[in-house]
């Protein structure tokens, strides 16, 4: 939305009314051979056929409240209208769920989670081996599969995962 302030007078500035016609010592009627209102419906034509090329919204307000460079109240009054209109933006996204500290532990059957790069880890309810259970990444099998006693995160926020069956320890590297 574009406000102009038609009766400027801290001119000469702005090709304000006072100017168009001559009482500011320029007189643009005679130069452009329209009225103030027609050469605003031509620069508001102009706009519009740009507008319609390239988007977007316009409008033209003339403010014939405002006397001098000022916001005056109906200019205020147009902009918060306008303002209260207007579809806003989509909020921000959520920051990232911050990485479990190196150290977390999380054991088999609890319900807690670890947090990594890769997403937040959980165990299942699934005991493919006696104290192991399944691991989730997101909610989801771990691609491959996979199933553990324990899962802690280490090394730069890295997901290490414990088979007590077996005595091993397996690190998450994407798969």
């Amino acid at each position: 939305m574009q406000i102009l302030v038609a009766n400027d007078s801290a001119g000469p500035c702005c090709f304000s009314l006072p100017e168009w016609d001559g009482a500011h010592g320029y007189n643009y009627a005679a130069y452009y051979g329209q009225s103030w209102d027609q050469y605003l419906q031509v620069y508001q034509a102009n706009i519009l056929t740009t507008q319609a090329n390239v988007g977007g919204d316009f409008d033209l307000v003339q403010d014939r409240v405002g006397t001098a460079h000022q916001i005056s109240s109906f200019a205020s009054d147009m902009a918060i209208a306008t303002l209260d209109n207007v579809a806003l933006l989509p909020p921000p996204a959520p920051p990232p769920t911050p990485v479990s500290p190196d150290g977390t532990i999380l054991t088999a059957g609890s319900n807690g989670s670890l947090a990594t790069a890769a997403g937040t880890w959980t165990f299942g309810t699934t005991q493919p081996q006696p104290s192991q259970y399944e691991i989730f990444l997101n909610g989801s099998d771990v691609p491959g599969g996979g199933y553990a006693a324990e899962m802690e995160v280490n090394h730069g926020g890295q997901l290490y995962a414990y088979n007590s069956g077996g005595g091993l320890w397996g690190v998450w590297n994407n798969g």
